[in-house]
């Protein structure tokens, strides 16, 4: 059975994404998942997730990301909302959710009489040629959320371009690591891995994040058959921190998006 859902506020939603992108508290063991937007959402959010920490909003030209640090303290921002814009993408890219869950999610409302509304819930969402020959995915693991770029044979690896928005200042350090900071802390997103399928194995491409510009960045890579699929595959809500509070964060098994206190 999937857990419910019971809607809960933070204390200083002020910015618009952060008023229309609550956290919630669940009823229930969670499974991340994404569900279409019928309403509960602002128009332009074609599919959503969310989760204790965090919230996904899926817009046609790229997406909101609400990150919340449960470690702050009452003096510190609580939550950062982070917009990621795809440069140059179609603008009406066609998306899908996919993995439909064999149950709907269920949200308790908190009315009296109890008053429960139903949702269905995905396991992934497809935007298809989101860039020419590039199509995007993002899924639900069982402890985190992830997106990665399929580029078809002959599809232009420099076409794949994001903007970010919200941040006071981006970096890469010295691992490749794509370090944002925010005014809820720092986040780490891990370098992402680059690969081909050759007979049904996976062969590693080098390569890697390029900071175009402040707020720009795109991907580079080593040689690799250009006839041939690539596969781009950063996480999107798992990340690492300046104060390592999980000693397990370098695992898939990470159990949550963390964000480090501001210096």
């Amino acid at each position: 059975m999937l857990p419910m859902l019971l809607l809960a506020g933070g204390p200083d939603a002020s910015s618009e994404c952060q008023d229309a992108f609550q956290p919630v508290r669940f009823l229930g063991a969670w499974t991340p998942f994404f569900e279409s937007n019928t309403g509960r959402f602002p128009a332009d959010v074609k599919y959503f997730s969310r989760g204790i920490d965090y919230a996904v909003g899926l817009k046609s030209d790229g997406l909101d990301l609400l990150l919340v640090n449960l470690e702050a303290k009452t003096n510190e921002p609580y939550s950062s909302c982070i917009g990621i814009r795809f440069v140059g993408a179609s603008p009406y890219p066609t998306i899908e959710g996919a993995g439909r869950f064999p149950q709907p999610m269920r949200y308790y409302l908190g009315t009296m009489p109890p008053k429960l509304q139903e949702v269905t819930a995905y396991s992934k969402v497809q935007y298809k040629s989101v860039f020419p020959g590039v199509d995007l995915f993002f899924s639900c693991n069982s402890t985190f959320l992830e997106y990665y770029f399929v580029l078809s044979g002959r599809a232009n690896l420099y076409d794949v371009v994001m903007e970010f928005s919200g941040a006071d200042k981006m970096s890469l350090n010295e691992d490749g690591e794509l370090v944002i900071r925010t005014k809820a802390g720092t986040i780490i997103r891990p370098a992402p891995k680059l690969y081909q399928e050759v007979n049904g194995i996976r062969e590693p491409i080098a390569g890697g994040y390029v900071l175009l510009t402040k707020n720009r960045v795109g991907f580079d890579a080593g040689p690799y058959n250009q006839m041939a699929s690539l596969v781009i595959d950063p996480v999107l809500v798992y990340f690492k921190t300046e104060n390592n509070w999980a000693k397990n964060n370098e695992s898939d098994k990470a159990p949550r998006l963390m964000v480090a206190p501001p210096r």
